[in-house]
């Protein structure tokens, strides 16, 4: 998470980050498994100048929890950035 709040702070000390930059929003639409009922967003940039194309989903969590779905829906599972 600590990488993405710093590029976020690069691009807004920067100014205007011209024509080779963009950032988009990732949106999968709702699923059938208790954790994609409500679909699932994520973050891309993309820097046509130095050739990186990154996406931040912020939503992983581990399968193999115990009691997944009942930590899912409490909302006591935890989270990570990938």
């Amino acid at each position: 998470m600590k990488n993405f709040l710093f590029i976020i702070f690069l691009f807004s000390q920067s100014g205007y980050p011209g024509n080779h930059l963009e950032i988009s929003i990732l949106t999968c639409s709702p699923g059938d498994e208790v954790y994609s009922v409500f679909g699932h967003s994520a973050i891309r940039i993309k820097d046509k100048d130095q050739s990186l194309d990154w996406v931040y989903n912020f939503g992983m969590f581990d399968f193999e929890s115990p009691n997944f779905t009942f930590k899912f829906i409490r909302g006591k599972l935890k989270y990570y950035l990938g």
